[in-house]
């Protein structure tokens, strides 16, 4: 099931029937492990997190801790009764955490991105019995959920129903009495009824949080979960993110120095070399590294030219050639006159892309403008770092709505 559809059922049981965060787990199968993805990809521990559907969870959860919105200072459970939107973000982010840790799943940033820009209105539209104080109290009820209740299909008491009866118009599920919304991500849908744990479905989308449709009823979910090396290793326990499933047991990826993994998989910050050894990347000066799959490769600040690690330049140095990294990370090739000289990023007023400018700014006209978090100060020099926030009498201030329900169901 892809994460869209997923998510928009949990957001229903969890939010009234919006949908589970489901993408697939994959625990112990990834790149050996380094920034570049230096290592081949392990073997072994991978499975399909199919927990049931988060309809109804997120049916109280509106995107509690996006990237976008949390990194804005929007976020943070303290302030979840400030504003719908940080309710609806401190919410989510809670919901994703209890969820996935119940299917096994360790990252929950596609949980929350899949649900982030429809927040406040995912659990704040028209008909929706939340308030941003009952949100917050909710946020907190999840965090301490028990996982076998939650495979059962049930759900915190504090997820309440929306208004609006069957067959009235809907665009989330928190709008609807019965918790399940026939519409789509980005669809007009309407207000249906919702199965009961075990009960009589068609779509995982009407089932309980933590069930799953298996084509007649609402089934139980399978647990999941996250093990230590050493510990034993299957479809339902998956292995850290530094380790596999090697015969039936979670190991470690080997280190520089180790022979590789069966599957070419070494640790991070080391690959796996054509003697099947694991290696820590060349320097500056040295050859390049020719790695399966991956291609040449060079360690810290280096990149492979004519077969060979050349630094990257720093601060005053001129750029390198266009078309490779012009500057070490963390510099950026300022070309004001055509001098192209490596300058720090955020040191320089001008700019061409946002990364020019460092964290907590933005490139906006070619000028570099800071970033200001939800209630900060805001100005021509200050822009709203949330996109769901306007600066309103010279503050950043979150939206009480986006207008989705609105624009989706046209009266």
């Amino acid at each position: 099931m892809s994460v869209g559809v997923r998510v928009f059922g949990l957001l229903g049981w969890g939010l009234g029937f919006v949908a589970a965060c489901g993408d697939t787990a994959s625990h112990g199968t990834g790149a050996a492990g380094s920034p570049a993805g230096a290592g081949s990809p392990g073997s072994g521990g991978s499975a399909m997190a199919t927990g049931g559907s988060t309809a109804g969870g997120l049916a109280g959860a509106s995107q509690a801790g996006s990237s976008t919105q949390a990194g804005a200072g929007g976020g943070g459970t303290s302030n979840a009764a400030a504003s719908k939107l940080e309710a609806c973000l401190a919410y989510v982010k809670e919901f994703c955490a209890a969820t996935y840790k119940c299917d096994g799943r360790s990252n929950t940033g596609s949980c929350e991105r899949a649900i982030d820009p429809q927040c406040p209105d995912v659990l704040f539209s028209e008909g929706s019995t939340r308030t941003p104080a009952s949100l917050a109290a909710c946020a907190a009820t999840w965090t301490t959920f028990n996982c076998a209740e939650y495979q059962k299909g049930k759900q915190p008491d504090c997820i309440t129903p929306g208004t609006k009866a069957l067959g009235e118009s809907c665009a989330f599920p928190s709008q609807c009495s019965s918790l399940a919304c026939s519409a789509t991500s980005a669809s007009c849908g309407m207000c249906v009824p919702s199965a009961s744990a075990g009960g009589a479905c068609t779509a995982t989308s009407q089932c309980p949080g933590g069930q799953t449709c298996d084509g007649a009823n609402c089934a139980n979910g399978v647990a999941r979960s996250i093990v230590a090396d050493g510990a034993p290793c299957d479809e339902l326990h998956f292995c850290g993110d530094a380790s596999y499933c090697n015969a039936g047991t979670c190991t470690a990826y080997p280190a520089a120095g180790a022979p590789c993994s069966a599957s070419g998989a070494c640790a991070t910050g080391s690959y796996c070399d054509a003697n099947l050894q694991c290696v820590a990347p060349p320097g500056a000066g040295q050859p390049c590294l020719n790695v399966a799959n991956i291609g040449t490769v060079c360690g810290g600040n280096s990149i492979c030219m004519n077969n060979l690690c050349v630094a990257l330049p720093t601060e005053g140095q001129p750029c390198l050639a266009p078309g490779a990294m012009d500057c070490a990370n963390g510099f950026w090739c300022h070309d004001p006159d055509g001098t192209r000289i490596c300058k720090a990023l955020g040191s320089t007023p001008d700019c061409d892309i946002d990364y020019d400018c460092g964290p907590g700014a933005t490139c906006r006209d070619k000028l570099c403008k800071a970033l200001a978090p939800f209630h900060a100060p805001c100005d021509a020099d200050h822009l709203c770092s949330a996109t769901q926030a306007t600066c309103t009498n010279g503050k950043c201030e979150p939206v009480d709505s986006l207008g989705l329900f609105a624009a989706r169901c046209p009266k």
